[in-house]
């Protein structure tokens, strides 16, 4: 049975919940998931070592481990950085489209020297041992700080195993696919000319790439694997789900999963309960859950969005009542980790103040060389619908929006009742009846439940007003049209405090990033100081199809310089190249 189905299946099954686990109930559940493939996960980075100041970036491969193809299965990655005392540096939710995604972190001065270890995981491989997940050591050197705490042995190998030499001894090319240069000498601020072409004399074959270019370390460094070797060792599941361990944690397979529960201290039912979740801001994201016998809801995420709080709210219930809790990841046990030992002695410290000198000289004139963030504006709930817009400074203004409404606005009207509340109205098509279907009302996307508090706000905060007539239908919830508000600050800060709304932190999801790539064509840029080691980071290379090439240019910097590139052929066949080139003056 396809696998695809079988986790459907076992997702459409009734569970017990345990924070963020499900337990299987029966035997037949247990074979199920037993039977189901795992994952793995190669990050490729563009070094082991780092100083303070510079940025540590990965491109993730998730693998199903038994076809050992690209994995279209977890939407999800999660990256952390752990120090050799446990410490949590920094964790990061990546997204995966068709198995792969990408991201970074920027390592800051406070950062300590020493010895570290980075993990690339999905929600999926936790019902593996951390031993499964995939590991890397990295080495950090904070030359800012006087007094350095590791004082350990430092293992000096670098990527093929040997002892770190001043030349390389070649390049290396394992996979379907070799790397040729046009030359093996260049010029500073010249171009470089990569062909890319089959071993069998056949033409480029397109694929997913990831290439690191930078000079190479002078210091010893840990040491990396090839996606080539990875798929070679990969560890087999460690965890069998079995009757007295019956445990597991979903995969998120259709984008990002919050799920969450809700308790009472009453005698109220906990069953189908409405709950509205809002993440406001731009690419804001609203939707509705509905809760199973024991108060557990799930939220799927698939469009990105930019806000770091998510609102929620039970509809139709007082508020008093309930109480909402998110399910967090658990804590990884980090105390299996090894770390790969590092000691700083007195001949390193040229080459540490070199680098840094570059480094620094590079972050001085980032302005001028920016990254740019890739992700398109997800499509909103009413993007392609016919709304009918009111820019408001196109119109006399009015002190509320009651009276922007009563005086500006079609189609929308106020109802009050005995208790003195109002409601929004919004008139559909058919105009002969009144359903009392009240409509949803959206603030800077924040779902607004309280009409009256929106009618008493200041309409000189407001920029624009939408109206939407048509019936449709959110999650299980059913409305007559739609009011959408935007401000001209997000200040929304007084309907977050709603006492009824439950709000949370979130991790939000990493965007992808189109990274900085020097060109030479125009002498614009030929005053500025060009003190790049990374010479080119592209975590989704795009190779010319009918030539097979890709070109970039050195910088002011001498020296050995290294090309690695890992991915996968269109043919899901792995590759690993190392090509090596120099610069001289």
């Amino acid at each position: 049975m396809n696998r695809f189905l079988i986790i459907s299946l076992l997702i459409s099954l009734s569970f017990a919940r345990i924070n963020a686990q499900v337990i299987l109930k029966n035997k037949e559940q247990i074979s199920r998931f037993n039977g189901i493939s795992q994952e793995r996960i190669f990050a490729h980075t563009n070094t082991s070592l780092f100083l303070s100041g510079e940025y540590l970036y990965y491109k993730i491969y998730c693998i199903d481990q038994n076809t050992k193809y690209l994995s279209s299965l977890s939407k999800i990655a999660y990256v952390v950085l752990i120090s050799e005392n446990g410490e949590q540096l920094f964790k990061q939710k990546i997204k995966l489209k068709n198995g792969v995604g990408s991201g970074d972190f920027f390592l800051p001065v406070s950062i300590q020297t020493g010895s570290y270890k980075l993990l690339a995981y999905t929600n999926w491989m936790m019902n593996d041992d951390i031993d499964t997940f995939f590991q890397q050591n990295i080495h950090i050197i904070n030359p800012y700080q006087v007094t350095q705490s590791s004082q350990q042995t430092f293992s000096a190998t670098d990527s093929s195993g040997t002892i770190t030499k001043s030349k390389p001894v070649g390049p290396v090319s394992n996979g379907p696919l070799a790397l040729h240069l046009n030359s093996q000498v260049f010029k500073t601020r010249s171009k470089v000319s990569m062909t890319f072409q089959g071993k069998n004399k056949n033409s480029f074959s397109d694929g997913v790439y990831s290439i690191s270019v930078r000079k190479r370390d002078q210091l010893p460094l840990p040491l990396t694997q090839s996606m080539v070797t990875y798929l070679q060792n990969f560890k087999q599941p460690i965890t069998k789900v079995t009757r007295s361990n019956p445990s597991i944690y979903l995969p998120e397979l259709r984008g990002e999963l919050i799920s969450g529960k809700v308790t009472t201290t009453t005698n109220n039912s906990i069953k189908n309960l409405k709950i509205v979740a809002s993440i406001p801001g731009e690419n804001y994201f609203i939707a509705i859950a509905k809760t199973d016998a024991q108060g557990n809801f799930y939220l799927n995420i698939k469009n990105d969005y930019k806000g770091d709080r998510i609102f929620l709210e039970i509809l139709d219930k007082p508020y008093r009542d309930y109480d909402i809790l998110i399910n967090e990841q658990p804590s990884l046990n980090y105390t299996k980790l090894q770390f790969e030992n590092l000691k700083l002695n007195s001949s390193m410290a040229n080459k540490i103040v070199q680098r840094s000198i570059h480094n620094q000289i590079e972050n001085a004139y980032f302005k001028y060389k920016p990254d740019s963030t890739l992700s398109k504006i997800s499509e909103q709930l009413f993007d392609s619908k016919q709304v009918q817009l009111y820019k408001l400074d196109d119109f006399t203004r009015f002190k509320t929006v009651r009276e922007t409404i009563f005086e500006i606005v079609k189609d929308v009207s106020i109802t009050k009742t005995a208790k003195s509340a109002a409601f929004l109205r919004i008139q559909g098509y058919n105009f002969g009846t009144n359903s009392g279907i009240l409509p949803l009302v959206i603030i800077d996307g924040l779902q607004i439940t309280n009409h009256s508090a929106i009618l008493d706000y200041n309409a000189s905060q407001i920029n624009t007003i939408m109206v939407y007539r048509d019936r449709f239908v959110v999650g299980t919830k059913l409305y007559q049209g739609a009011l959408l508000l935007t401000t001209k600050n997000n200040t929304i800060d007084i309907f977050q405090k709603n006492p009824a709304l439950f709000s949370f932190n979130l991790l939000r999801p990493e965007l992808r990033k189109k990274y900085f790539t020097q060109q030479y064509v125009t002498t614009k840029t030929s005053r500025i100081p060009d003190d790049r080691m990374q010479l080119v980071w592209m975590p989704h290379l795009k190779v010319n199809e009918k030539t097979g090439t890709f070109d970039f240019y050195t910088s002011d910097v001498t020296g050995d310089f290294e090309i690695c590139i890992e991915g996968f052929t269109s043919d899901q066949k792995p590759i690993s190249i190392r090509s090596y080139f120099s610069v001289e003056n």
